[in-house]
């Protein structure tokens, strides 16, 4: 079944520079890129009770309620992992209170690897502020060169943080 969310141009505006707002946190941060600038920023322009998911079976995948949860169980750990972080945006497509991010990051994981992922991020704004996230990405690729995990993962896609 498929819903779409239509609104208002108003709102479609307001949804764009929300996500795009978010989007620059990251592309536009003084370099080295770390979880402080990010957490700092992100307070900003989320809603208390915002909603973060991260898709997959892997130590930072999960569902996080709250600023405080997403902050200190998402951006924190993944960003003490990466070195050398670089984010590109590629495409942002809004509707009513639906942003949708397509993006790619450059890094180096804990691995030594290199951590070149491509996300699609899926937001939810309301009033003002944008109260979920849903992020989509390899997550093959987070098993190798965020947790050393052999590909594919021998886990069954269950990795176990080191």
């Amino acid at each position: 079944m498929s819903t779409t969310t239509q609104g208002s141009a108003s709102q479609t505006e307001e949804t764009r520079r929300l996500v795009m707002a978010f989007q620059d946190v990251a592309l536009h941060a003084e370099k080295p890129l770390t979880a402080e600038t990010l957490a700092s920023a992100y307070r900003k322009l989320l809603d208390p009770d915002f909603r973060f998911e991260c898709k997959g079976r892997h130590p930072v995948g999960g569902v996080f309620n709250g600023v405080d949860a997403f902050v200190n169980g998402f951006v924190v750990p993944a960003m003490k992992m990466m070195t050398d972080i670089s984010v590109h945006l590629d495409e942002i497509f809004c509707e009513g209170e639906r942003g949708v991010a397509l993006f790619h990051a450059e890094a180096t994981g804990p691995t030594g690897l290199p951590y070149n992922n491509s996300y699609c991020a899926v937001f939810r704004v309301r009033n003002g502020k944008i109260v979920e996230e849903t992020e989509y990405l390899d997550t093959e690729l987070t098993h190798t060169a965020m947790f050393g995990m052999p590909y594919p993962c021998e886990n069954g896609h269950v990795c176990i943080q080191p």
